[in-house]
């Protein structure tokens, strides 16, 4: 029995199956950072399949957030969650029941946006959300969980050393020079589990009690 968290699968249904098969147990307890849907080609069977997993801890993403407002603002924000590559997943979603289209909704309305982890037998305490932040910051807006990337850029200011951020949404290409690996920064402080997986084909694994990375890599 482990504790892991991953984050971004963008309707990469492939990689899910892969990261069940070689890395998760029945047992597991799995945090998934938000972002199931759009660009991959199984964005919505994504959402359905993660909110009804038992050991899946399902955490907003920001498009989890972008989906939600297109279904529910009279699609005035539908033009950018398209933009976004959510084309797929909205179709996917206008073709179901009208029973799984109001079950769903409901239950992607109600994720949380961040949620706090002690790992076993260790004094840390993790901070796991989709987008990130950086403790102390004194001006902080609810929706900077899912969307904020400026905190990318902070040194850490906090007194704490005992507080690590696992967070995703910004690819670690784009703050690692291209490496496709799991990117720790901010004097060890920060944790960013996101491969990019729609274009790398690759999906990070973090164990939140070992801080073991594992990626899962489909050819």
């Amino acid at each position: 029995m482990a504790t892991y968290a991953f984050s971004d699968l963008h309707g990469r249904k492939d990689l899910w199956l892969k990261a069940n098969k070689e890395v998760f147990s029945p047992n597991d307890t799995i945090y998934f950072l938000g972002d199931a849907p759009d660009r991959g080609p199984d964005g919505w069977e994504m959402i359905k399949t993660l909110l009804d997993d038992e050991r899946v801890i399902y955490l907003m993403g920001n498009h989890e957030d972008m989906l939600i407002k297109a279904i529910e603002e009279n699609h005035d924000d539908l033009p950018l969650l398209y933009w976004n590559g959510g084309k797929n997943t909205y179709e996917a979603y206008a073709l179901d029941t009208k029973e799984n289209q109001e079950k769903y909704l409901e239950k992607l309305k109600a994720l949380p946006k961040h949620e706090t982890y002690y790992p076993f037998e260790s004094k840390n305490v993790l901070i796991l959300s989709h987008a990130g932040t950086t403790p102390g910051k004194p001006i902080f807006n609810e929706d900077d969980w899912l969307w904020d990337r400026e905190h990318l850029y902070d040194e850490w200011i906090s007194d704490r050393e005992d507080i690590f951020i696992i967070h995703g949404h910004t690819p670690v290409q784009n703050l690692n020079n291209g490496k496709e690996e799991i990117h720790t920064y901010c004097d060890g402080h920060k944790v960013d589990i996101d491969l990019g997986a729609f274009i790398s084909n690759k999906l990070g694994i973090l164990n939140l009690d070992t801080f073991e990375e594992i990626i899962i890599s489909i050819e």
